[in-house]
């Protein structure tokens, strides 16, 4: 079955597949991350910009970017721009004393 239904995939389906699958990595990132450090996932993934709540956000942007996941698409999950999502890993960098 499975030979069979992906004759009908197009390239453009097979990336929208991968997008999908990249954004849930992402998210996968976050309720982990939230899990460990014991902040609220509705809080990291929303609008706050308290220091604690940003200092976790900008480190599960470091390690989405760690696993593959690009600015841009770790930005749609966000919904943030990439400029931004660059510059929170830039800080996450300099906070560890790592080369930014």
């Amino acid at each position: 079955m499975t030979m069979q239904t992906s004759i009908f995939l197009t390239d453009a389906d097979r990336a929208a597949i991968q997008l999908i699958k990249q954004r849930s990595k992402v998210r996968a990132i976050a309720k982990q991350v939230c899990d460990e450090t014991g902040m609220d996932y509705a809080l990291v993934m929303g609008r706050c910009r308290e220091a604690h709540i940003c200092q976790v956000r900008h480190l599960i942007w470091a390690i989405a970017q760690q696993n593959g996941a690009s600015l841009a698409q770790i930005g749609r999950v966000f919904n943030r721009d990439h400029t931004t999502i660059l510059s929170g890993i830039q800080s996450e960098k300099r906070r560890r004393g790592e080369q930014a």
